[in-house]
């Protein structure tokens, strides 16, 4: 996990800065007394990786316990209070702690640092002899030194979190575009006929109701069609004729129909279409339709054509009123010889 690495990336910084900073403390002249605190933290840091690299989770919480509770304060007092470094340090520490840790244990280690911050600054401000004061070179050498090592430590988080969020981010990119695909997928299994690529049923239904919804004084039609004797030809020319012959079907009635208009499957070689326009525009676009069944899988060396049943939209009526019109006319042209177009017209 990328916290486990970042944790092992800060103990491994604390170390170094542990060690450099001893090293650094002797050339700007502060005593050995300084030095404890540092050894201290070299010390815990070295215990803290083993531990954690053994398993033991909870050492890592335990860690920047010792480090807020203990190491702060003591830095603080040690080394002159505000005017050194432990301000920056209690940055570096807000940082990983955000990072590292959720929940319970982020809100008490976040308040613990508050805490022991805000107690840090009202102990100075009030009791300014408990800290420990050095001369101003000794004060400018440490600095030299330290405040390198924290903006290359906060660097080399800050670094990492980006290349992690770059990194999630580049995954996430990857998923949502999976699901977009899927989800669109879905939704050509749910709304359209994996046969023939036209509306099914469903959808029909809810462009129908939308129609009606709207109540609006337009022209439209629903238009019913079943094709003649296709028992008939599935049963002599096989299924898979049959199904060419109706995908043939849809490719060439899309090209009549444009939308907005609706062309459905409702199952088997019948067919419904939503049509907005005049009478005479339908009309025409039956009978160019008809006309195009002859160039339809010439493999099938018979007359194909088709029944159709047409009903005009009335917005006083319903959806159901609409199709049951629809169907009767359907079945007048079946009655009457099939190959034919009847109405069933209100108004």
């Amino acid at each position: 996990m990328l916290e486990n690495k970042i944790y092992k990336i800060v103990l491994i910084i604390a170390f170094i800065l542990s060690t450099v900073s001893i090293v650094g403390n002797i050339f700007a002249g502060f005593p050995f007394s300084v030095q404890i605190k540092w050894i201290f933290l070299a010390v815990i840091t070295v215990v803290s990786y083993m531990l954690y690299n053994n398993g033991i989770e909870k050492s890592k919480f335990f860690y920047f316990l010792f480090i807020i509770l203990i190491f702060t304060p003591f830095g603080w007092i040690d080394s002159g209070g505000s005017s050194n470094n432990t301000i920056a340090y209690i940055f570096v520490i807000l940082i990983v702690t955000t990072y590292l840790f959720e929940g319970k244990q982020r809100s008490t280690l976040i308040v613990s640092l508050i805490v022991v911050f805000e107690g840090l600054l009202m102990l100075e401000y009030y009791y300014p002899e408990t800290l420990k004061i050095y001369n101003n070179n000794s004060q400018f050498i440490d600095r030299l030194i330290q405040m390198p090592l924290v903006l290359t430590a906060i660097y080399f988080l800050i670094k990492k979190f980006a290349v992690a969020y770059n990194d999630e981010k580049i995954a996430l990119d990857k998923i949502t575009n999976k699901l977009k695909i899927l989800n669109e997928k879905l939704a050509i299994d749910a709304n359209y006929d994996k046969l023939t690529t036209a509306a099914n049923r469903r959808l029909f239904d809810k462009y129908l109701a939308e129609l009606f919804s709207n109540r609006l004084p337009i022209e439209a039609y629903v238009i019913l069609i079943d094709f003649d004797n296709f028992k008939y030809i599935n049963d002599n020319f096989g299924h898979i004729k049959g199904d060419e012959m109706l995908f043939e079907f849809v490719d060439i009635a899309k090209t009549i129909f444009k939308e907005p208009n609706i062309i459905s499957r409702w199952g088997g070689d019948e067919f419904a279409i939503i049509f907005y326009g005049s009478q005479n525009d339908l009309l025409e676009k039956l009978k160019f339709l008809s006309e195009k069944l002859s160039l339809i899988n010439n493999e099938i060396d018979i007359d194909k054509t088709i029944s159709i049943g047409v009903a005009n939209y009335v917005k006083e009526s319903s959806a159901t009123e609409l199709l049951t019109r629809a169907d009767k006319a359907l079945y007048e042209s079946k009655s009457n010889g099939k190959n034919r177009v009847s109405l069933n017209l209100i108004g």
